[in-house]
């Protein structure tokens, strides 16, 4: 199923004041009665990268979908790539320890699966990134293949639209 990845723009977290209430929430964006309802929740490892919006239920103005390849494999790949050209370090030794730099947010953030969710500070940070590096991609692309360009591309964009909007970027395994 890929990897998918919303974009969100003009969230308002929302704060029913009962059980009532959220069951109510949830309801309403389960059967797609309020297309504008998004539950979000961090990854209780990385909390900053969401910039500690916390779990909830988030009203939205707008959102961007996209699927990243046909399987995990796929986004690693095009992480491996990002590790070793931009960060110089091999993709699994930049995963196990953080070091700042561009990127570093993404190649750092492995995907394991819902609330991997980046928040506005650091959804501009990496569409500053992406707009940086753009040219260097497109050269990597040559040597990376298409997927390689598509995907920076479409993540650049993702990244740049929500930041630019103070939304939040939030990846899953297509579940």
């Amino acid at each position: 199923m890929g990897i998918q990845v919303i974009a969100y723009t003009g969230l308002q977290k929302q704060f029913p004041e009962s059980e009532k209430e959220t069951n109510a929430l949830r309801a309403a964006m389960y059967v797609n009665e309020d297309p504008n309802l998004a539950a979000l929740t961090p990854h209780p490892a990385w909390p900053e990268r969401a910039d500690y919006l916390s779990a909830g239920i988030y009203r939205f103005d707008e959102y961007v979908h996209n699927r990243l390849g046909p399987d995990g494999d796929f986004f690693a790949s095009f992480l491996a790539v990002l590790s070793a050209k931009f960060l110089k370090r091999p993709y699994n030794e930049a995963f196990a320890e953080f070091q700042p730099g561009p990127f570093a947010e993404l190649v750092n953030f492995r995907y394991v699966g819902n609330g991997l969710l980046f928040g506005p500070q650091t959804a501009a940070k990496l569409a500053q990134d992406f707009k940086d590096h753009a040219e260097q991609a497109a050269k990597e692309a040559a040597k990376e293949g298409a997927y390689f360009h598509q995907t920076f591309v479409k993540l650049g964009d993702m990244f740049t639209w929500a930041s630019e909007a103070g939304g939040a970027v939030a990846f899953s395994n297509g579940i």
